[in-house]
């Protein structure tokens, strides 16, 4: 409908300027009218597409978490014992659980050839940005996917820590990994609190936890 729009234009502009040169004034015309509406249907179907990219990331997190059929946040066992791993960075930095100790933090699962994963990582780089936010990214090597950790790093900033490891490798392992994307909150003495299949999902249950804290 949009390009019906630039033709009743020109074609008005140019009835418009064969009557100028006979001397005629035109009134408004049903052409005239048919511009008007065309013009405000073309704005209207500007605004609702404006409203349809707001919340297509949205709708796709909340989509790929049904098809993995997963409730938004999980409880963690209070049990959970996640092991003492050691690895290292793609900075060459040395990451152990005793990293986690000292702070709140996220740790990301996410695989290079998952897409519900890309999804989640400009969130990552926000909440990495803010006071506060460690994140620690462990990037599995799926057999048959093609690793490419400088695209990750150019998606989710130098502020990350990112570890890559084998597929089901000790740090999955010890946070029972078997989804991807997959989040934890960490507390600040190194045990997992929450997880979940979006870091929104997480941040929100994050609020509730300190909620529920502050109130008992």
């Amino acid at each position: 409908m949009t390009w019906i729009l630039p033709v009743l234009i020109r074609h008005r502009r140019s009835t418009r300027q064969v009557a100028a040169l006979r001397g005629v004034t035109t009134p408004m015309t049903v052409l005239d009218a048919a511009v008007v509406v065309l013009a405000l249907v073309v704005l209207l179907g500007l605004l609702l597409l404006l409203g349809v990219v707001r919340r297509l990331r949205d709708h796709t997190e909340r989509l790929h978490r049904l098809e993995r059929g997963r409730p938004p946040v999980d409880t963690v066992p209070a049990n959970l014992d996640i092991g003492n791993f050691t690895a290292t960075s793609l900075r060459g930095e040395s990451v152990s659980a005793d990293w986690l100790v000292g702070g709140e933090s996220v740790v990301a699962f996410l695989t290079y050839g998952c897409s519900a994963c890309k999804v989640q990582l400009p969130a990552l780089r926000d909440h990495a940005g803010t006071p506060g936010g460690k994140v620690l990214i462990v990037a599995a090597l799926v057999p048959g996917e093609e690793p490419d950790p400088t695209a990750l790093r150019a998606e989710v900033g130098d502020t990350p820590v990112i570890v890559e490891e084998q597929f089901g490798g000790p740090i999955q392992h010890g946070f029972r990994v078997d989804k991807y994307p997959t989040f934890y909150l960490v507390g600040a003495d190194g045990a997992p609190k929450a997880t979940a299949g979006s870091l929104r999902d997480l941040l929100r249950a994050r609020t509730e936890l300190q909620v529920g804290t502050t109130a008992s």
